[in-house]
């Protein structure tokens, strides 16, 4: 039996910069997921914020938290 404590590699990343997504970030989670889902496929999504002035940033560390497969980072 594999050993669940490693962690699993992604073989598929899907980028999305955001700007001022702060209402969207949930849905288009929530539409996301089962489209990778279907793929087959270990996958991650990675948001990046490009200098949002609304609540992205909270939005997409709350999202973070609560699902692994989450990545934020802040962009230049």
């Amino acid at each position: 039996m594999p050993d669940s404590s490693i962690p699993v590699t992604p073989t598929l990343s899907v980028v999305v910069p955001v700007y001022n997504e702060s209402a969207n970030l949930a849905a288009l989670l929530g539409r996301l997921c089962p489209a990778l889902a279907a793929v087959g496929a270990t996958y991650e999504i990675v948001f990046v914020d490009d200098g949002s002035r609304d609540d992205t940033w909270k939005h997409m560390t709350a999202l973070g938290d609560a699902q692994t497969i989450v990545n934020v980072g802040a962009g230049t």
